[in-house]
């Protein structure tokens, strides 16, 4: 699957998203998900409504449908 550059950046901030979130808690495990209201994952899936949705977690699991994303 071929992403463009503005898809990469946004995954690229969710990980960072995903990274500050795990240094913030001391919890083995973390299991919090953040939602479709957090305004980077909204953005996401306004510009990409095939996205399935996303889930990041300690595990950094993420699902898509393999569409085209058109990020601005």
């Amino acid at each position: 699957m071929c992403w463009s550059p503005a898809v990469e950046v946004a995954f690229g901030k969710l990980a960072k998203l995903k990274r500050l979130t795990l240094e913030q808690t001391e919890r083995e495990y973390l299991e919090d998900e953040i939602c479709d209201n957090h305004p980077l994952i909204a953005k996401l899936r306004a510009s990409c409504p095939q996205l399935g949705w996303v889930w990041v977690s300690w595990l950094g699991t993420w699902r898509l449908r393999p569409n085209r994303c058109n990020l601005q």
